[in-house]
Order: C-alpha cells, then sequence, then structure tokens
C-alpha cells in the first residue's frame, strides 16, 4: 500500500489472527517476511506489537529461519521504534526474548538505539520515549557491561543513578546517558585492575602452599603426582577467605 505494507504487514496488524492466511501469504510471497514498510519495520514487528499466539509466531521465526537463514533482520531499528511509540514494556521485552532465543548470531546495536533515543526533538515532531520507557530502555541496553562488572556495590550505584533519573529530562537525555556510559567505563577500568590484584594475590597464596608442600614432601620423602599437589593447594591455600577479607581495603582504596 500506500505506506510501503506488504499483506503480511497488515495481517500482522490485523484482528483476530488466522494461522492459515499467514500460512498462504507466506508460500505465496515470502519476500514478505523481509520486507520493510515506510518506517523500517518488518512483519515480525507487528505481529509482537500485537500479542500474536503463540503459535503464529513460532510459524513467522520458523520461516525466517528456514528461508531466509542468513538474512540479518534490523534489530536495532525495532527496537527503536518500539521506544519511540511508548509500546508497553512486556511487548518490548518479548521482542528482545525473540532476538535473544531464536537469533542468537543477530545482534542489536544498543549505542546506536539509545543515542536515536536520547535526542532532543521538539513536541510533536516524532514520536518520542515518555520518562520510564527511556529508563527501561537504558537498563535493556547497557545490562550486559553492567552485570559483566563483578562488584555489587558498584552494579547498585548504576541501577540507583538510572532510577533517580530527572524528570522533564526531554532535553537533557543525552547527556543523562554520556554520564551513565562514562561511569560504567570508570567501573569496568577499576573493576579490571581489582581483578588483577586479586589474581596476584591469589597466586601468591597459591604459591606460599606449594612450597610450604613441597618442604613437607621432601622432609617425609613422599613421592606426589606434582599437578595433583598443584590443584590440592590451589584449593587449599585459603585464597578465597583471604580475598573475602581484603577487598573491602581493596574497593575503598
Amino acid at each position: 500500500d500506500c505506506l510501503g505494507m506488504t499483506p503480511l504487514h497488515i495481517l500482522a496488524c490485523s484482528t483476530p489472527q488466522n494461522l492459515e492466511l499467514y500460512q498462504v501469504i507466506v508460500e505465496k510471497y515470502p519476500e514478505n517476511l523481509i520486507t520493510k514498510d515506510e518506517w523500517g519495520a518488518l512483519p515480525i514487528m507487528y505481529a509482537i506489537w500485537g500479542n500474536a499466539p503463540s503459535k503464529i509466531m513460532q510459524f513467522l521465526i520458523e520461516s525466517y529461519l528456514s528461508i531466509y537463514p542468513k538474512h540479518e533482520l534490523n534489530w536495532s531499528t525495532m527496537v527503536e521504534t518500539l521506544g519511540r511509540a511508548n509500546a508497553p514494556l512486556n511487548v518490548i521485552q518479548n521482542l528482545l526474548d525473540v532476538q535473544q532465543t531464536f537469533f542468537t548470531d543477530q545482534h542489536i546495536d544498543w549505542v546506536k538505539v539509545l543515542e536515536k533515543l536520547a535526542e532532543p526533538v521538539s513536541l510533536g515532531d516524532v514520536p518520542y520515549p515518555q520518562e520510564e520507557t527511556f529508563r527501561i530502555m537504558v537498563e535493556r541496553g547497557i545490562s550486559k557491561r553492567v552485570n559483566a562488572i563483578g562488584v555489587k556495590c558498584w552494579r547498585n550505584d548504576i541501577a540507583n543513578e538510572i532510577k533517580n533519573m530527572q524528570p522533564n529530562l526531554r532535553f537533557f537525555r543525552r547527556d543523562f546517558l554520556a554520564n551513565i556510559c562514562a561511569k560504567i567505563t570508570e567501573y569496568e577500568t577499576e573493576y579490571h585492575t581489582l581483578k588483577e590484584a586479586t589474581s596476584m594475590l591469589e597466586l601468591a597464596l597459591w604459591k606460599k602452599r606449594l612450597n610450604e608442600q613441597e618442604k613437607k614432601r621432601r622432609k617425609k620423602k613422599m613421592r606426589i603426582d606434582g599437578q595433583a599437589l598443584r590443584n590440592q593447594c590451589r584449593i587449599s591455600c585459603g585464597s578465597d577467605i583471604v580475598i573475602e577479607h581484603v577487598l573491602p581495603f581493596l574497593l575503598s582504596a
């Protein structure tokens, strides 16, 4: 039609949903699966947005994977579209679940998505995510990086920063996003340094334990497999207990 919608787009936007119609259209016009409308959206996005029944979603997913196994779906555009339209959070999560479950080799460019959603626009210019939608999108977009930071208090600090995002931040979301990303980068760097420090401490304790056991072995003239001795000393060197008590001092430093 004039909006670039194929029969499959229109069907995905319709109610009620009918699996047989999906099957007929895909069989006759398989290219509908990867055709974008005027907004760059694919039929699968509208199906997810409309909470299509699971059997229809399964059919669409299997059709994509079997007919166009090497085609890269525009996940970033779909996520941005749902965010701008303030789609229900469960719909956004359903889209992310489909990508993470069935299209694991395809990715979402979260940096690009969040930058787009943070762009200041005039009222009525283009669809714009509300505060809660923007907050959730930021949480989803940075979750992988944040979860990789193995210090709970730092992860909580980032979460609180997002939770306490000031309302009416419409024209300052870029600054907010830049500050969040800067804080994540800072904690990533500190965590890398912390891991190096704790690794060196663990190796030192392991080495000390090995030396002690080696002296005992020589004194008693015991025959012990070298690899078994190293494994035993690594377990019994007490590094987990020592590091647990030293870690607070490293964090405060």
